[in-house]
């Protein structure tokens, strides 16, 4: 885990403060640096570098020290009572946080916390609000995603440094689509300010629109070009049925070859959606969820997972949108 640039100890010898004078609402105030976990919940955060992530994205050093039966100090706090005595393993792991933004890094890892806990004892909470703040990055950093058509990807691939040199102070790449039909690709965008997310979204828009008017790239009913959006937020399995509800009539046009989306034209709500907000709902078919790999499926998707949830609009509208997905649920 060279990766996560951590200091790793044996036992505790020289713990760091357990408080730290941070950004806090009250200047000066001190706040608590630390917190404890189990071992496996360790392991887990490793492997998929949340601390190094936690680190980068506020700022601060977090030094992991493991406490055993043996070094459990005289006097010690309510928090380690509590972690020892739920430790299967006779020992648990301190995290030490220090830096700019201790306060906010230690809510996150204590969010990550409860979240790996619950996945490790087979609670799975899949709330829509939970899911995609789990997407939309440690610290409430600016992400997102964006499709594009296959048609002018050719034209993107060709064109990507120099899109992505005018898209200052954000991150763009290519990601995986995890698509049978591989009928669209993906482009992740992360930043730290959201003017810049902002100013990114709206020139790749613009841009890859071009390129779409350039080929004659196929349109949807409402005008905004097919498999062209950016991601909204992201529905639990639950309440995507909920709120897309199907009739079952479809479009009527059963094709032989995987689709790429799902055909919502027989959506009450969808075609709701669309025609009062001049917009386009985007959300990848369960059947073309996967990863092939010389003409084999090597990558099946969970037909109850989360679902993606794109917009083809102006990327001012995007959360607009999405918050009216969000209101309605809670309805």
């Amino acid at each position: 885990y060279q990766n996560d640039s951590l200091l790793l100890c044996s036992n505790v010898t020289s713990p760091r403060s357990d408080v730290s004078r941070s950004a806090s609402p009250v200047p000066g105030a001190k706040v608590k640096n630390y917190m404890y976990i189990q071992t496996p919940v360790k392991d887990n955060m490793l492997v998929s570098h949340i601390l190094y992530k936690c680190q980068r994205h506020s700022r601060v050093h977090i030094d992991v020290t493991n406490i055993t039966v043996r070094d459990r100090p005289e006097g010690e706090d309510n928090d380690l009572k509590k972690a020892m005595d739920a430790s299967q393993d006779g020992s648990v792991w301190k995290l030490v946080v220090t830096g700019l933004e201790v306060k906010k890094a230690i809510e996150w890892l204590e969010k990550q916390n409860a979240r790996i806990t619950d996945q490790l004892n087979g609670v799975v909470k899949t709330t829509s609000s939970s899911l995609t703040d789990q997407l939309m990055g440690e610290g409430g950093k600016p992400y997102t995603e964006m499709i594009i058509p296959r048609v002018v990807l050719d034209v993107v691939r060709k064109r990507f440094f120099s899109l992505k040199g005018y898209c200052f102070g954000v991150e763009v790449d290519f990601k995986h689509s995890d698509s049978k039909s591989k009928q669209f690709a993906k482009l992740t965008l992360s930043a730290e300010l959201k003017e810049d997310m902002d100013k990114a979204m709206l020139y790749l828009n613009e841009e890859i629109e071009k390129e779409c008017m350039a080929i004659g790239a196929p349109r949807h009913y409402i005008g905004c070009y097919d498999d062209l959006g950016f991601l909204g937020g992201v529905l639990s399995n639950e309440d995507y049925k909920l709120l897309f509800k199907r009739t079952g009539r479809g479009s009527g046009s059963p094709s032989k070859t995987i689709r790429a989306n799902e055909d919502l034209q027989d959506s009450a709500f969808a075609n709701s959606f669309e025609k009062k907000n001049r917009c386009s709902i985007w959300v990848q078919a369960v059947e073309d969820m996967g990863r092939v790999s010389h003409n084999r499926v090597i990558n099946e998707a969970n037909p109850n997972g989360p679902r993606k949830i794109y917009f083809g609009a102006p990327p001012h509208k995007i959360a607009v949108l999405w918050g009216y997905i969000q209101t309605r649920l809670a309805d």
